[in-house]
């Protein structure tokens, strides 16, 4: 729930322009796709388990929102190396 929590509200700031999605990969790097791919399984059990819409849920959620800036910065940063 922490990560969760910290991944949404990281992808509400960046969705608003607030911070900057170059300052997130500078800080977490890939390591953060890393850590959400590994969580998708325990956070679709838990909203199953609860009957409950939790991150990206509906329209596409902050955390994805992140996940996606995230892969488009680094096929963008792939292309320029």
């Amino acid at each position: 729930m922490t990560i969760g929590n910290y991944c949404e509200t990281l992808g509400t700031l960046v969705r608003r322009g607030l911070v900057d999605i170059d300052l997130v990969y500078e800080f977490w790097g890939h390591n953060l796709l890393l850590y959400v791919e590994k969580l998708r399984p325990v956070t679709e059990g838990a909203m199953k388990q609860s009957d409950q819409a939790w991150f990206g849920e509906g329209e596409q959620g902050n955390w994805e929102y992140l996940c996606n800036e995230l892969k488009k910065l680094e096929q963008k940063l792939a292309k320029t190396r």
